[in-house]
């Protein structure tokens, strides 16, 4: 949390079968007011899984188009967005499905050749126009492989000139973390805020690992 407020992060995993889908989430505002919101958008997404399964249709894209033409209907949401990332774990193959909604790039490791890639998608925020049709990515784990997804407080910093976003700044820092180590507690060490890069949004990170 930033300060000790609520903001409008909010993350999920929802197990079906051989299958989680992970869901993490930031509605757009600040504190309390996005923190309100988030619970709707939540739940909508919720609805929108377990509707999805039941029919048998797990895709994560099918999932935010029906979550999205929902909340664009819905006057209590109105000029209210959020940032959503979907992925599908397919638990005994290690592939995953990835859908995004404005949201960061999925930063992806790859083992065997120590280097991280970003994974982006093209998906606008939820609510913004009902006709919007979100895309997905497939891809594996291999053993070693590992996969981060954050909100935009993990990038966000300000210094002496005001706030600043920088992705790059990340990949490029937390790379030699992954390599090197990469559990989860090295991971959320090098996040904690230093020297003038002070937190300024709340923060949300989901790590992944292929162990075997």
């Amino acid at each position: 949390s930033y300060e000790d407020y609520r903001g409008g992060d909010f993350i999920d995993f929802i197990t079906l079968d051989d299958h989680v889908i992970v869901v993490l989430g930031d509605v757009m505002g600040k504190k309390w007011g996005a923190w309100f919101f988030s619970f709707i958008f939540l739940s909508y997404i919720r609805t929108a899984i377990r509707l999805c399964a039941m029919d048998g249709n797990l895709s994560p894209a099918s999932i935010l188009n029906k979550v999205n033409k929902v909340i664009c209907d819905d006057p209590a949401l109105r000029d209210t967005f959020s940032i959503v990332t979907l992925v599908l774990v397919e638990q005994s193959t290690g592939k995953f499905v990835y859908s995004g909604a404005s949201d960061l790039p999925l930063l992806f490791f790859d083992a065997k050749s120590q280097k991280s890639t970003p994974i982006k998608s093209t998906g606008l925020l939820l609510g913004l126009f009902p006709e919007n049709e979100y895309e997905e990515k497939e891809f594996y784990l291999s053993a070693g492989d590992k996969l981060i997804m954050f909100t935009d407080g993990i990038i966000d910093f300000e210094d002496e000139s005001g706030k600043k976003s920088d992705f790059n700044l990340l990949q490029e820092s937390i790379t030699p973390v992954l390599a090197a180590d990469g559990s989860f507690d090295s991971i959320l060490k090098r996040f904690k805020p230093e020297g003038d890069r002070g937190q300024v949004d709340d923060r949300s990170l989901i790590y992944f690992e292929k162990i075997q």
